[in-house]
């Protein structure tokens, strides 16, 4: 999977250990989807275009252990 270059917001909230990452707003409604990794990560994209919009993950230092490995 292939992320957007442009990022509009970004969020790195460490005392939750919470990083939310907006590339682009969406013009319809947002469908959020969990990817397979131990960490919760959902990335969201725009109703009907399918264009990603959005990534959370919940658990981030988690997920950057997963992916180092």
């Amino acid at each position: 999977m292939k992320l957007p270059r442009r990022v509009v917001e970004a969020y790195l909230d460490m005392d939750h250990d919470v990083l939310f990452v907006r590339f682009k707003e969406p013009s319809k409604a947002e469908v959020g989807e969990p990817l397979e990794t131990e960490a919760v990560a959902i990335l969201f994209t725009e109703e009907g275009t399918e264009e990603i919009t959005a990534l959370e993950v919940i658990g981030v230092s988690e997920l950057l252990r997963e992916l180092s490995c």
